[in-house]
């Protein structure tokens, strides 16, 4: 339908500062190199569903479509959840980053995953500053 269904707070990459802290939230970067813990911009297609050792156990492998992200597969990019993001914006705190991934609440993504293991069709993410 080409229409946003709904939105929610998503972790982005740490690079070299501590995983689960939130230094770089008014200042991310990001990165397509593979171990530079950074988020890659750009579209993704939403691939395989598959087990993960984080949050509800479920991630979605991601492919990268640009330049700037064709790098994904190769560094282990999936969409997950993660117990330490919250339901709702915790502003100005940000959310805590992780290695590069996109993640969500455990909430939230039982939400999400309800919708993607059902679609017939290919689902984009976009990730974009």
């Amino acid at each position: 339908q080409k229409k946003v269904i709904d939105k929610f707070p998503v972790s982005h990459g740490c690079g070299n500062n501590p995983w689960g802290s939130g230094n770089s939230a008014d200042s991310p970067t990001f990165s397509n190199i593979v171990d530079s813990h950074l988020s890659s911009l750009g579209k993704y297609a939403i691939g395989d569903r598959g087990w993960s050792s984080w949050g509800v156990n479920v991630n979605y492998k991601l492919h990268g479509l640009e330049e700037s992200n064709s790098n994904a597969y190769k560094r282990y990019i999936v969409f997950h959840s993660w117990d330490m993001i919250s339901d709702k914006e915790i502003y100005p705190a940000g959310t805590a980053e992780g290695w590069g991934c996109p993640a969500i609440s455990n909430n939230n993504f039982r939400y999400i995953d309800e919708l993607l293991k059902n679609e017939k069709k290919p689902t984009l993410m976009w990730i974009y500053k």
